[in-house]
């Protein structure tokens, strides 16, 4: 580390609000992090909290917290818990997961409301998955998208972002992200 770096930081709340020396000024509580690192947080961008259902067990993602992870990010390789547009969509979900799950949302804008209700322990964040929109769409069929089927999942997505997600995530290695022609991207 720098030298720079290396100081006594002051804390209000959560937020970091200064760093220096402060030549013994009184009234902070000291906590000796020698031999440690403060750090602001981790972003664990390719999260499996979601699809794991650890934002839905009664530890709500604490136990990322312990690995200094502080946001996650879900609806990684294609697969998202929103939108749900249809039964094949949540049918889909719950195929992927191994426990069962009260799934009382469709868009992602009630899908992040449950989580705040649900107050987890980390922020988050999610994006929305390619094969959860195409398998709404055309179930387990792997040919070429109508252009009023990739108007749908355009659409669908378009309306996810307005409510919160961070974006379109795919996964070409499996099924049906594998198969389908890049133009449908």
């Amino acid at each position: 580390l720098s030298p720079s770096l290396v100081g006594i930081q002051v804390f209000q709340g959560n937020k970091i609000i200064n760093i220096g020396n402060f030549n013994g000024e009184r009234g902070y509580t000291i906590i000796d992090a020698r031999g440690g690192l403060i750090v602001p947080g981790f972003i664990d961008i390719n999260s499996r909290i979601d699809i794991c259902c650890r934002i839905f067990d009664a530890d709500r993602g604490q136990d990322l917290l312990k690995s200094g992870v502080t946001t996650a990010i879900g609806g990684n390789n294609g697969f998202s818990f929103a939108p749900l547009i249809n039964k094949k969509s949540i049918d889909l979900i719950r195929n992927l997961i191994s426990e069962p799950l009260n799934i009382n949302w469709s868009s992602v804008g009630e899908f992040l409301d449950y989580l705040v209700k649900r107050k987890l322990a980390v922020n988050f964040g999610t994006l929305t998955g390619f094969s959860t929109l195409r398998t709404a769409i055309t179930g387990d069929a792997l040919g070429d998208l109508t252009e009023s089927e990739l108007l749908l999942i355009k659409n669908s997505l378009s309306q996810s972002l307005r409510e919160g997600a961070f974006g379109l995530s795919a996964d070409l290695s499996f099924p049906p992200g594998k198969y389908v022609h890049h133009h449908e991207f």
